[in-house]
């Protein structure tokens, strides 16, 4: 279920390049779109057939047919749409994502990396297909994975560098590396966001946790650090 908000988005943008086609491909696209928004899977794939039949070279048919047919588990078939929609329109980054969503939803797990990867660098900000990239990548192993948690969080700390969670990793890949500098600046900014953190009970607070940290930072002993990390 992790990527069905993925996929809505990218219903939402394959729809824009049809603005100025025949009034009934307009027609059959915002029925198709209506029926997957409701629900109507099987409805909507019937819809999106009609529109690929009249309107054969526009990617935004196959694309939604792709996805109406993944979440009706028809995987092979999906996977069929959503190449044809990309060979119309190669490197296009919705579409990249719809190619994304199918491995992903069909459990293919290093063809869906790859894919994400794909989409992700094709629109390096958006925040969305970077998250996808790095939730995938991060339930994996391997050199492809590891490099790609890296590049997503990397683009994650440039476009939000206050948010909390991809400042954690940030440091925590840092210390990884045995980056020391690197990790110093994401966790002196942690303490500067959670320094009013709530005391939960008998345990240590984030303010406590972060001072170990820096602690053993300033040491250059990593090895004191990740832990309390």
């Amino acid at each position: 279920m992790r990527s069905r908000t993925l996929l809505f988005a990218v219903v939402l943008l394959v729809a824009a390049p049809l603005l100025s086609a025949p009034r009934e491909v307009l027609a059959l696209r915002d029925l198709g779109l209506a029926q997957l928004e409701n629900e109507r899977e099987a409805d909507a794939e019937r819809t999106y057939r009609q529109l690929v039949e009249l309107a054969p070279l526009e990617p935004l048919g196959h694309a939604n047919l792709a996805i109406a047919l993944l979440r009706q588990q028809k995987f092979e078939e999906s996977l069929a749409s959503s190449l044809r929609a990309l060979e119309l329109a190669p490197s296009r980054p919705d579409l990249l994502a719809v190619r994304a969503a199918v491995f992903m939803w069909s459990n293919e797990r290093e063809p869906a990396l790859e894919a994400l990867d794909a989409a992700a660098r094709a629109q390096p900000d958006n925040l969305e297909s970077l998250y996808a990239l790095y939730q995938q990548a991060a339930s994996m192993r391997g050199p492809e994975a590891e490099a790609a948690v890296a590049w997503a969080v990397e683009r994650l700390a440039e476009l939000r560098p206050e948010n909390l969670f991809v400042l954690l990793k940030q440091g925590e890949l840092a210390l990884e590396s045995s980056n020391r500098q690197e990790a110093t600046g994401a966790y002196l900014r942690v303490r500067e966001l959670v320094w009013q953190a709530p005391q939960p009970p008998n345990r240590p607070s984030a303010s406590e946790l972060l001072e170990l940290v820096l602690e053993g930072l300033e040491e250059a002993d990593l090895e004191k650090t990740r832990r309390p990390a």
